[in-house]
């Protein structure tokens, strides 16, 4: 449900945008500014094509992926990404894509992990946005990385971060995804880390190779 409210959104953003360049665009030509217009639409133009570029590149990386669930859930975040302005970058390998896990639970990591870094990653200026997840395996273990700009966490909030209810917001709302993220891995006997340096965060989880 999460899902299908996220792509409503992206989608109610993205119209939103639409309108106010087109108002734009019209108030340069009323005024007869016609330069300006030029201007503006071939800037249009250029992100257009980087965004389709970025889309199709995500795409083919989609069709790796073996459960429809998470294959359905990256894409609504694609979308969200593309709404707020957001490079994705993602990185996904032929593996076992932890297999072993029940896709509810699956779904929850990634979910979480993915709004975490959409929140914090659009406190940047639009052209520092962004979010790079691999998954993918070493000789020892397989793992789930997902680093994004944004705000650093204090080194002594770092653990804070994964507990029920700590939350950044100054609303106080929140403060469950994290603490879901850490209790599911270590439900899967998985291992967490996070790093937060210089404007970018990452949180790695991994489990040793069966």
């Amino acid at each position: 449900m999460n899902s299908i409210q996220d792509l409503f959104t992206a989608v109610r953003s993205i119209k939103h945008d639409s309108l106010n360049h087109y108002t734009a665009i019209n108030g340069f030509l009323k005024k007869e500014l016609h330069s300006h217009a030029k201007e503006y639409v071939e800037q249009l133009l250029k992100e257009t094509v980087l965004i389709e570029r970025s889309a199709d590149s995500s795409s083919q990386v989609l069709e790796r992926i073996k459960n429809p669930a998470v294959a359905s859930l990256l894409q609504s975040k694609m979308v969200v990404c593309l709404a707020e302005r957001i490079s994705l970058t993602l990185e996904i390998k032929e593996i076992s894509q932890f297999s072993h896990y029940k896709t509810y639970d699956l779904i929850k990591i990634l979910g979480n992990l993915l709004d975490n870094a959409i929140r914090a990653t659009s406190y940047e200026l639009e052209e520092n946005r962004y979010i790079r997840l691999e998954w993918g395996q070493t000789e020892n273990e397989h793992f789930l990385y997902i680093e994004n700009s944004g705000p650093t966490i204090p080194e002594c909030q770092l653990q804070e971060i994964f507990q029920m209810g700590y939350t950044t917001k100054k609303n106080g709302e929140g403060g469950l995804g994290l603490a879901i993220v850490k209790n599911v891995a270590e439900r899967y006997n998985g291992n967490i880390q996070v790093k937060s340096a210089d404007g970018i965060t990452s949180f790695c989880i991994s489990f040793a190779n069966r």
